[in-house]
């Protein structure tokens, strides 16, 4: 063999040799793809199931959730109905009884047959324990005086029994002269508890969504606190409700004296909220120019151009 045929057969060998390690790496190639997908679907097989797990836990939470409420929405129906047959019954006995005296008629003085004693009927109304839900607890209160046809000015006779904590003192703070006065103690009562429009509002803007608070929950909260913030300030109109949004948004970040003084100016609309805004900004420039012009008597300060009350 001449050694030029030798040299190619010796590079037939190496190429022969290098293609076997091409085709070795080739296959370690494969394999490592062929284990990743196998690892990648197996990773995504178990999230399908925890998120399966996840949308069925949620589902049934929803499904007790609106189970509860049915219930509760059963119970207090029939209540409702019973309190109303309570108040027909004692509705006809009045009558039977007024058509009685007009008429001149008296139980018979006979032992034999003796006229049937009147049981006073027992009434039922919602107590308040500290840290209900005031608003609804006074509204189911109204409801329960309506159902017994009591009049307004009976209410606080009723509701006294039923307070503890928080609204039993506003109860009892109340003037004696007005003690009486249930409109009132409702004023009183939803201040004393921070239920302001105010309160409503900021609590409608930063309600956000938990996991363990169910969606219908967390949608009535939200429906509940934005009623609340509107009708606290009386909106009777899509005007108002565009001019209330809108000054929600020049107010925010303006100092709690500015803002009062906007407001106590009772703008009806932007422009006007801009002029009175204008008119604090001028009056505390020309404040700022009287205190540099004159002299004061050392630790002497000057006063805000406007304050509350």
């Amino acid at each position: 063999m001449t050694s030029k045929e030798k040299r190619g057969a010796e590079e037939q060998i190496k190429e022969a040799e290098h293609r076997q390690q091409l085709e070795k790496r080739q296959k370690e190639v494969e394999l490592k793809e062929k284990e990743e997908s196998i690892k990648l679907a197996a990773y995504k097989r178990e999230q399908a199931a925890k998120e399966a797990a996840h949308k069925r836990k949620l589902e049934e939470e929803e499904v007790a959730h609106r189970r509860k409420q049915e219930e509760e929405d059963m119970a207090h129906h029939r209540e409702m109905e019973k309190q109303q047959k309570e108040s027909e019954e004692k509705e006809k006995q009045r009558k039977h009884e007024l058509d009685l005296t007009q008429a001149g008629l008296h139980a018979p003085a006979n032992p034999n047959n003796p006229s049937p004693i009147m049981v006073p009927q027992h009434r039922k109304f919602p107590t308040y324990k500290a840290g209900d839900d005031t608003k609804a607890f006074l509204e189911n209160f109204e409801r329960a005086c309506l159902g017994y046809s009591i009049p307004e000015d009976q209410y606080m006779v009723e509701l006294r029994p039923q307070l503890s904590g928080p609204l039993a003192e506003v109860a009892a703070e109340m003037p004696k002269q007005q003690m009486n006065d249930y409109k009132l103690f409702q004023t009183k009562a939803i201040y004393r508890m921070g239920i302001t429009p105010d309160h409503a509002r900021r609590r409608f803007r930063t309600q956000k969504w938990k996991p363990d608070v169910s969606f219908p929950k967390h949608t009535y909260y939200i429906g509940k606190n934005y009623e609340a913030w509107i009708s606290g300030h009386n909106v009777k109109s899509l005007e108002e409700l565009h001019l209330l949004i809108q000054m929600e948004q020049v107010l925010d970040g303006v100092p709690e004296d500015i803002t009062r003084y906007i407001q106590d100016g009772k703008p009806k609309n932007l422009a006007e909220a801009g002029e009175i805004g204008a008119r604090w900004m001028e009056v505390a420039e020309s404040k700022k120019a009287t205190v540099k012009g004159n002299e004061y008597p050392r630790g002497h300060t000057d006063h805000k151009p406007y304050n509350r009350g």
